[in-house]
C-alpha cells in the first residue's frame, strides 16, 4: 500500500497447520483481516457487487478502529465434518489499532470469533483463512454464521461488543447471501448501532469457462444520534448496487 509517500503493509500472515491429517486446529498468526462476520473476510476479488458491503466497513470499523479492520494477533481456527454437516470456526485475540485506539492507560486485549456450519454440499475442501464471495460451481447448501466481537475498559470506552449472523445459500445457479450485526458500547453514554446487507446474484455459465453474473445488493447502517463519540459513525446510510459481471472460471479475468 502506497499513500502520501508512505509505503506500508497492507497485511501478512502465516497459517500452521497443528494435525497433518485433518484441518481441525490451524494456527494463524500475524496482521490480518478480522473474522468477524462473512463479509469481512470475503475477498473483495470475489464479490458478486461492485463492491464488499459497506455493512461490514461500518462493523470493522467499530470493533478495530479501521475502516478495513486489519490488525496484528493470533487467530485459532479450523474445519471439519460434524456428521452430514460441516463446520468452521475462527477465535482471535487482535490488538485494536487506529487513532481512537491509542493508549496511555488504560488497554484491553480484543476478541473476535466467527462459526459457520454448512448443510448440503461442501463450501469449503480445505481451510482458508478468507472466504470467496462466488463458489463459481453449481453446488447446493445453506452455510450459518453467526459472529461477534467483545473488548473491555480502554481509554476511550467502558466496554465495546458485537454479535450478529450472516448465512450463504447457493442453489445450483442461483446465490442469496447476508447479514445482520447489532453494535454495543459503553461509556458515559450507551451506544447501539445496526447493520444490515443482502445481496442476490445468478450464475450464467458460458462457454469456454466464462460465467456472466446480474447481482444486486443492498445495505443499511444505522447509528445512535445522540453518542458523543467520534470515533465512529452515527446516522443512517442507505445502499442500492447493482451491476453484472464478467468473470473466467480460473478468475484470472474479472470485468
Amino acid at each position: 500500500k502506497v499513500n502520501s509517500g508512505d509505503v506500508s503493509v497492507w497485511s501478512a500472515y502465516a497459517t500452521y497447520d497443528v494435525f497433518s491429517k485433518s484441518d481441525w486446529l490451524m494456527v494463524t498468526g500475524g496482521t490480518f483481516l478480522p473474522h468477524l462476520s462473512r463479509e469481512s473476510v470475503t475477498s473483495p476479488w470475489t464479490t458478486s457487487s461492485q463492491d464488499k458491503g459497506e455493512a461490514s466497513c461500518y462493523l470493522r470499523q467499530f470493533v478495530t478502529g479501521k475502516t478495513n479492520g486489519i490488525c496484528p494477533g493470533i487467530n485459532i481456527g479450523g474445519l471439519g465434518d460434524i456428521g452430514k454437516s460441516h463446520l468452521l470456526y475462527n477465535v482471535a485475540m487482535i490488538s485494536r489499532q487506529g487513532n481512537p485506539s491509542y493508549t496511555k492507560t488504560e488497554w484491553s486485549p480484543l476478541f473476535i470469533g466467527h462459526a459457520v456450519v454448512t448443510i448440503g454440499d461442501k463450501e469449503w475442501s480445505s481451510y482458508k483463512y478468507t472466504f470467496s464471495g462466488n463458489p463459481l460451481k453449481k453446488q447446493t447448501f445453506l452455510s450459518l454464521g453467526v459472529g461477534g466481537s467483545a473488548q473491555g475498559k480502554t481509554d476511550v470506552f467502558k466496554s465495546s461488543s458485537t454479535y450478529g449472523a450472516d448465512f450463504l445459500m447457493l442453489l445450483k445457479n442461483f446465490k442469496l447471501d447476508g447479514e445482520y450485526y447489532w453494535l454495543n458500547r459503553e461509556n458515559t453514554d450507551d451506544y447501539l448501532g445496526t447493520c444490515f446487507q443482502l445481496r442476490g446474484s445468478y450464475n450464467f455459465f458460458l462457454q469456454k469457462g466464462w460465467v456472466l453474473e446480474p447481482a444486486i445488493m443492498i445495505c443499511q447502517f444505522e447509528g445512535d444520534d445522540t453518542y458523543q463519540d467520534a470515533s465512529f459513525y452515527d446516522g443512517e446510510d442507505n445502499l442500492l448496487d447493482t451491476g453484472v459481471n464478467l468473470i473466467s472460471n480460473k478468475r484470472k479475468i474479472k470485468l
